[in-house]
């Protein structure tokens, strides 16, 4: 069953990250694995599975993609594809994950409740603050996903409010 949890360099980049959820496996500072931690853990062992929800936590999602031959994977984040499941969680360990509990992100997320537009993100990090907006606003979603820049996310918010001022 280790073929379950993911290997020590993963663990140890998504200890890093933040990862903090119970796990039936570990790490020793010698990276030998075991099943039922002690107190001796150096840094959890995370199935798999669990490493897919917690980046779906994030709004980070990763896919599995059956393929012809072999089964090969996608993080719909970055649009990109990998022949192995590491490969994509590591991919993913590079994203900035959003902080919900973030000035910013609540900021966005008022922004949307009461109409104001993005010309109010900033000082804020620009990027938590549309994640927060369009956690309120799923009309906003869906125009904001389809642009690939902040520019571009800052122009569409600024015709959204034009639009919805008459």
């Amino acid at each position: 069953m280790k073929h379950l949890f993911v290997p020590y360099e993963i663990a140890l980049q998504l200890k890093e990250k933040g990862f903090n959820e119970d796990c039936f496996g570990c790490y020793y500072k010698d990276k030998t694995f075991a099943y039922h931690p002690d107190s001796d853990v150096y840094v959890d062992a995370p199935l798999y599975q669990q490493v897919i929800d917690w980046f779906r936590e994030k709004e980070i999602r990763i896919f599995e993609v059956p393929a012809k031959f072999k089964d090969s994977w996608l993080l719909v984040n970055s649009d990109k594809g990998f022949m192995s499941l590491d490969e994509a969680i590591k991919e993913a360990l590079n994203f900035k994950t959003m902080n919900k509990d973030s000035y910013s992100y609540q900021a966005g997320q008022e922004a949307a409740r009461v109409g104001n537009s993005i010309d109010n993100s900033y000082p804020f990090d620009h990027e938590e603050f549309v994640a927060g907006y369009k956690s309120i606003n799923p009309a906003a979603k869906t125009m904001l996903d389809q642009c690939k820049t902040p520019e571009q996310r800052l122009k569409m918010l600024e015709i959204m409010q034009s639009v919805k001022n008459g």
